[in-house]
């Protein structure tokens, strides 16, 4: 089982501390289209200092290796992130 921990900002830089509903679908590989299955998704929220820790059940790479986290939020936050898993 994979884990993938990492900060959220926006642009100017600024952590998002303490954002909660946040919705993410992870992606072992870049998707050619958003309307590929992802191997994980749900909802989840940033900690005091942005960080997010996501347990990745479906996922099959292994520590080192690099995946794809979808993350929106109602106030208009949207991205697509190449992370590296733990």
């Amino acid at each position: 089982m994979a884990t993938a921990t990492f900060k959220v900002y926006d642009k100017p830089g600024n952590y998002w501390n303490t954002l909660t509903s946040i919705s993410y679908a992870w992606f072992d590989a870049f998707p050619s289209s958003l309307s590929e299955d992802c191997t994980d998704s749900g909802t989840t929220s940033t900690d005091a200092v942005g960080e997010i820790a996501l347990t990745l059940t479906g996922s099959s790479l292994t520590s080192g290796q690099q995946g794809w986290c979808m993350l929106t939020h109602a106030s208009g936050y949207e991205a697509m992130l190449p992370i590296t898993v733990d």
